[in-house]
């Protein structure tokens, strides 16, 4: 009889453990996918940040561009010179190198946003990805639990003699 209560105990304690392994995992994958989502939330402030700074640096860029201009213009009028020829030539070089950097400037912010939001995918994809790995090592827990237990409760039995007689294994009888 006590051969029956330790089987029991041992498919119950199996049973538990699987349980428990389950429970575990999916708090962990949860937990990554957790701190996987935050970080690309970080990451994907940091990239409007980048974008505001471009909207930003371009509009005083452009407030400067016109100022810039129109100092130039002044020069060019107190040195009693009109705006065409040579100095024409000058106003318009000078408003197309303004309008380049310009221009540059806003590429290269473009592509640290950019740069930002691919990090902020790639830190989704590894979270769930560490996700499914606890996923999997749960899963595993669970299954040698299982066997733990089921295995734990046929060695009683096989030392009481029920394992042979019940022919669970497949042998013809002893």
């Amino acid at each position: 009889m006590l051969q029956f209560v330790q089987a029991g105990l041992s498919l119950a304690q199996g049973f538990m453990g699987a349980k428990s392994a389950k429970r575990q995992a999916r708090a962990r994958a949860k937990q990554a996918r957790a701190m996987a989502k935050y970080n690309a939330s970080v990451r994907r402030q940091e990239a409007q940040s980048i974008v505001d700074t471009m909207k930003f640096e371009t509009a005083r860029a452009y407030k400067e561009k016109r100022k810039a201009l129109a100092e130039q213009q002044v020069a060019i009028g107190k040195a009693g010179a009109t705006m065409s020829g040579t100095g024409l030539l000058l106003a318009l070089e000078s408003a197309k190198n303004i309008q380049t950097d310009i221009l540059q400037a806003r590429r290269n912010r473009f592509l640290q946003a950019q740069s930002k939001e691919q990090a902020a995918k790639i830190t989704e994809y590894e979270g769930e990805l560490q996700a499914r790995g606890a996923m999997a090592e749960g899963r595993a827990a669970a299954r040698s639990s299982l066997l733990s237990g089921f295995s734990g409760a046929i060695s009683p039995l096989m030392e009481y003699g029920l394992g042979t007689s019940l022919n669970i294994f497949g042998k013809e009888g002893e």
